[in-house]
């Protein structure tokens, strides 16, 4: 009942802002069409102010269909080159992504990177400038989730352990060397996939994890999100938070944890996140982009990161094999927090380090980017200005340290070290 409310009520709020949408655009154009000098103290930001608010209530009213990664074209060595989005493997609950740049008969010599998005209420598009930044210097692959809604039931369930399988095959398809970005909650099974594939030995594992704004051990400085999840419990979640899909979607009958709830609780248990309207737009501006998570990943989820904490307890395990962090020897370890992330705090992503205890001191990186919340990490300014560059001068210098040399970057990068946990900082530029 709560997702078919949340349809029904969705679909009268749109038209009723469509209806203030129109009011306000007229008001303000009529104001701007008087604006004059030695008009009253604010008439002219009150007649802007308005046609803002009709613009943004008219975006909320049209549930449009989501844009995608949009990205056609990028630029490298001062042309611009054609970007085409294939789909490498195709599964019931998702698809491996592959960003082809077309160069023509030479390939680039550049870095694999796969960026595991996390299934946290948005669609993998919520990762566009992390993909449209790292284009140029890099080859780069996405895992891009379905949307429980639109998986009918007679596909079956998918878990935590299908997402880690769902991993493991798309690293597998890529091949070895391949360096690995988990964003969010998908830190936790870029962890864990890496630790089993060191265990195995196996020759795809990673050259490099970058571990940004994660819950490896949401004990560390508890926000107010795992506080919450943690005190409620898992009766209470699946109680309240679980509900079917209604019959006008593909996956009717299937139980999720819908895109705009998990929106709302982060909202709620973060706030500083969104100013009203953002808020208004995540309730009821329908689905847009967002994701609905398959009931059976979002328990498990919940359970392991938030109430059994099984990672950086040792708890954790893969089809019977023991998922341990400290098998990890070869693959190289990065990790980005934000000081003001009020989601994920300092501390839970970083202590990834502690765990992965036999990886060499001259194949870790820590930073902290200061004055950045949670989504600033991989979008915006932070990550357009800093942080990208140092993913990417990291990267380099891990393969450097194996003898490999890709093509010159398109950018200079500078590189400040912090040291963790009276660790010998290392790969200073």
């Amino acid at each position: 009942m709560l997702y078919e409310w949340h349809d029904i009520y969705s679909k009268s709020i749109r038209l009723s802002f469509q209806t203030a949408a129109n009011t306000l655009s007229f008001s303000g154009s009529l104001m701007s069409a008087f604006k004059l000098a030695g008009t009253p103290p604010g008439y002219n930001e009150f007649a802007d102010s308005l046609l803002r608010s009709a613009h943004e209530m008219n975006e909320l009213s049209n549930d449009q269909p989501s844009p995608g990664f949009a990205l056609w074209s990028t630029r490298i060595n001062g042309q611009r080159l054609v970007v085409n989005e294939e789909v490498l493997i195709d599964r019931p609950f998702g698809q491996l992504l592959h960003f082809k740049c077309e160069t023509g008969d030479r390939p680039r010599n550049v870095p694999k990177i796969l960026i595991v998005a996390p299934i946290s209420g948005h669609k993998a598009s919520i990762l566009r400038d992390t993909v449209r930044e790292l284009l140029p210097d890099s080859d780069v692959y996405v895992t891009q989730w379905k949307d429980a809604r639109e998986v009918p039931v007679s596909k079956g369930n998918f878990t935590f352990e299908d997402y880690m399988h769902y991993v493991q095959d798309f690293i597998q398809e890529i091949g070895p060397d391949t360096h690995l970005i988990g964003i969010s909650q998908s830190t936790v099974p870029v962890l864990a996939v890496t630790s089993l594939l060191a265990a195995r030995k196996d020759p795809c594992q990673p050259m490099s994890m970058t571990l940004m704004c994660g819950p490896i051990d949401p004990r560390i400085n508890e926000t107010e999100v795992s506080r919450l999840t943690r005190q409620r419990g898992m009766n209470w979640i699946k109680n309240n938070l679980v509900t079917q899909v209604p019959s006008n979607y593909a996956g009717r009958g299937r139980d999720v944890f819908p895109g705009f709830l998990q929106s709302l609780g982060l909202s709620v248990a973060a706030p500083g996140n969104s100013d009203p309207m953002t808020l208004a737009k995540k309730v009821f501006g329908g689905q847009g982009e967002k994701l609905d998570a398959d009931a059976p990943y979002y328990l498990d989820v919940i359970r392991q990161y938030f109430i059994e904490h099984s990672l950086p307890r040792g708890l954790m395990t893969w089809k019977n094999e023991r998922v341990d962090p400290s098998k990890i020897k070869h693959t190289a370890l990065f990790t980005v927090e934000g000081s003001a992330d009020n989601i994920t705090a300092p501390g839970q992503t970083s202590v990834a380090h502690k765990l992965c205890s036999q990886i060499p001191g001259n194949l870790r990186r820590h930073h902290l980017e200061v004055g950045a919340g949670h989504y600033d990490l991989f979008s915006g300014k932070h990550w357009d200005n800093k942080i990208s560059s140092e993913i990417k001068d990291f990267i380099r210098k891990v393969a450097a340290t194996r003898g490999i040399s890709y093509d010159p970057p398109q950018a200079e990068t500078s590189v400040k070290m912090q040291r963790i946990d009276g660790m010998k900082p290392a790969l200073v530029a």
